[in-house]
């Protein structure tokens, strides 16, 4: 009998060893994707959490526009009508005194930047009288109380004696 309950005890060893190894075989794919889940999860925290504080800063910083009376900020905050940058600009060019005459303007369809604003390109095709003209012109343009525009680049042919045509490519930026 006790040879009997020898081999009872060997034969269970043996079955537990098994299970186990059957156990780890089955299981250690779950244990390691369990573990690459949960470095995942906390990776994904800290970006959640960095991208809150970001969001955080970004609505601070929207709150403080809106609120103050900055007038460089609320020239891209107005509204864009093309009829008034339109008459805008021919007004500044077609002053008596200003020595500029346009011929063309062609006005782009506006598309939303990196930075969120909408970009309208604007060229102008003017008949200049002097390069101070077309400096002043410029210095208005740049000064401008209503409109932000800006001035990529600006070649055009220099002649003293003589009127020139130019291409003014203006850009505005607007929210």
């Amino acid at each position: 009998m006790e040879n009997l309950n020898a081999k009872n005890k060997l034969i269970a060893n043996i079955l537990i060893i098994i299970s186990l190894f059957v156990l780890v075989l089955f299981t250690k794919d779950a244990y390691f994707n369990l573990q690459n889940n949960k470095e995942q999860k906390e990776t994904l925290a800290i970006q959640l959490e960095d991208k809150q504080k970001e969001l955080k800063k970004f609505e601070e910083i929207k709150n403080q526009i809106e609120n103050s009376d900055n007038t460089e900020v609320n020239k891209y905050n107005k509204d864009f009508a093309e009829n008034e940058i339109i008459d805008y600009l021919y007004g500044l060019t077609e002053a008596d005194d200003s020595g500029i005459k346009v011929i063309s303007m062609n006005l782009d369809a506006g598309e939303i930047n990196k930075q969120g604003f909408i970009e309208w390109e604007i060229n102008m095709n003017l008949n200049v009288d002097s390069e101070e003209n077309l400096m002043t012109l410029i210095g208005k343009l740049n000064s401008s109380e209503d409109y932000k525009f800006f001035i990529e680049n600006l070649d055009y042919p220099f002649n003293e004696d003589e009127k020139f045509k130019v291409t003014l490519p203006l850009k505005v930026y607007y929210k």
